[in-house]
Parts: C-alpha cells; structure tokens; sequence
C-alpha cells in the first residue's frame, strides 16, 4: 500500500508549486521576498534562518529512508533464528523485536531496521531487480523499441540521456528566469530572451562535457 501510494504523494506534493511557477508569479515573487518577522529587511538572506531551516530539513532525511525501508520488512521474515522474541543486531549488537530485524545477505546475520536503513555498501543485494537503474531498464524494455532500448544501454547512450536531461533542466531553469525578469521589465523581454537563448546553445558548455567524457574514455 505504501508503494502504492507514494506517486500520489508525489503528484500532490509537486503540483501546487508547477501550478503556481507558470500561473502565480505575482506570489511566487511575494513569497521569494517575503522576510518574516526576524528576516533582513533588506530581502538578503538570513543565515542563522537559513541554517536553521535546513538543519530541520536535513534531520527529516533519515527518516524518510526508515519509513521507506519499512517495505523490506515488511515481507515475512526468513533466515532469522527461530523460537526468539528478541533477536541480536550483527553490526549494532542490540537486541530488537523479531518484526524489527532482517536477515542481510552481505553479512549473513540478522540486522535491524535502523542498521540496514544506514548502510550503503551493500547495493540493495536483499533487493534484487529493485534498483532504480534495473526499474528503467526493465522500463526501457517494455516501451522503447527494442534497438533504441539496447543503445540507451551503451555506454553512448547513457551519455546523451544525461546531457539530455541535464539540458532540459537548464532549459527550465533559463525559462523561468526569462518569465520572472520579463515580468519586472516588460521593455527588457526581447534582449532578455536573446541574451538567454545564447546562454542556453553557448558551445563552451557542450564542448567541456564532451571533452571529459571523451577523456574518461580514453583513461
């Protein structure tokens, strides 16, 4: 059910802020400058609210990675010692409930929730297939014709999807700059616009991509 509901989560999460990037930018520039009640008057940024803000933020992402860890044990537990209430931890020592531990293949022992939430040398090996990079390949598969699903697989490939998508984010980002300055300055939206267009298909960019990863090929 988790797994299930997660895109809706996410499409509730980031529709009001495209609504309001394309449709609110009278609000969105309200809300940009909008200093609160210890903020710099001046609209400059606060760092003591800045740092305090992200370190709240920041606390969060452990756990959001338990609550999404959540799924692995959720499934019957198998290879735990049987006849135990309580089960020692391999890597922490600590004993948990026997709902709380796994069995971890890369270290062949039972491990808490929290210890397997923390660990990143194992690849997910408990999850096989269930990688990000195996969920778009097995996408590929099933909805790109078959050739242009295995060039996307080459090493060339993989590289013009990623030049693709960073340049789409740039295009995004160029764009909403040219609408948030076009709307101060009205007489200025036509140099804007040429001034970003040249930014954006400016060669430098492209030609140092390629060259490192042209370097890294020939290494």
């Amino acid at each position: 059910m988790q797994l299930a509901t997660q895109p809706v989560w996410l499409i509730l999460q980031f529709t009001p802020l495209v609504y309001i990037a394309f449709h609110g930018t009278g609000e969105l520039t309200a809300w940009s400058g909008f200093t609160g009640a210890e903020g710099n008057r001046d609209g400059s940024i606060g760092l003591p609210q800045f740092g305090a803000a992200g370190s709240m933020l920041m606390s969060l992402l452990p756990q959001i990675g338990e609550q999404v860890d959540y799924l692995r044990f959720a499934r019957p537990a198998t290879g735990l010692p049987e006849g135990q209430s309580k089960i020692r931890c391999s890597i922490c020592e600590s004993s948990f409930e026997r709902i709380d531990m796994a069995y971890c293949p890369v270290y062949g022992a039972p491990i808490c929730s929290l210890c397997c939430t923390l660990e990143a040398s194992c690849h997910d090996m408990c999850k096989p297939g269930k990688r990000l990079s195996d969920q778009i390949t097995r996408l590929m598969d099933a909805s790109l014709p078959q050739q242009f699903a295995a060039f996307l697989k080459t090493r060339m490939g993989q590289f013009l999807a990623v030049l693709l998508l960073f340049s789409s984010g740039i295009a995004c980002l160029l764009t909403f700059i040219y609408f948030e300055y076009g709307a101060l300055a009205v007489s200025e939206r036509e140099v804007t616009g040429r001034t970003l267009w040249i930014v954006f298909l400016s060669p430098a960019p492209g030609q140092a991509r390629s060259a490192d990863w042209a370097g890294r090929q020939n290494t």
